[in-house]
């Protein structure tokens, strides 16, 4: 179908074309960007979500990916073309908007690595150069990987509910969702 034709165009594409009549994120001077991560399995999930949070201003959809990522983890060192096409349905983030990002995560994660560890950069650039997506699932497998342990204590906290005072109670319900 034509999603799978887009998907499976992106195969050699170029990652992106940074000022060409695009808003990109790379002269990002008014926004406080995230610290750079230093490799404190401690720090990752606020680190990543900040990151989220900050390169929403240019890709809406960003989250949504970054969190797919983070939860999927797909096999191999490079996204393929049939995650790739999950993630655009998972989404529902168009094709096109999935290149820029793509392009502008990776640039975003190689400028964001703190030097003093350069096993994250080499983490990083494992990988083809310009695949942000790619490069977050091999971080997000070392930082948060997808164990059997984690699965179960993310569906027991879906599943335990506790009791909340009726003014919490709104953002109860906010933060079990």
């Amino acid at each position: 179908d034509k999603l799978q034709r887009q998907v499976i165009g992106l195969k050699g594409q170029p990652s992106g074309s940074y000022g060409q009549g695009r808003n990109s994120i790379i002269d990002s001077k008014g926004l406080m960007k995230p610290n750079l991560f230093n490799g404190d399995r401690s720090k990752w999930r606020q680190w990543l979500s900040k990151l989220g949070n900050w390169m929403s201003g240019w890709h809406p959809n960003v989250r949504k990916v970054m969190k797919w990522v983070v939860m999927n983890q797909p096999e191999g060192v490079d996204i393929n073309e049939t995650d790739m096409l999950n993630l655009v349905t998972a989404t529902g983030t168009d094709v096109s908007e999935i290149t820029r990002m793509d392009a502008d995560l990776y640039v975003v994660l190689v400028s964001l690595m703190s030097e003093e560890n350069a096993s994250l950069l080499e983490m990083i650039e494992l990988g083809e150069e310009g695949r942000g997506i790619s490069a977050l699932n091999r971080l997000a497998k070392e930082f948060d990987p997808l164990v059997g342990g984690r699965r179960r204590n993310m569906l027991q906290s879906i599943l335990r509910v506790n009791e909340q005072k009726i003014e919490k109670l709104r953002a109860a319900i906010t933060h079990w969702e």
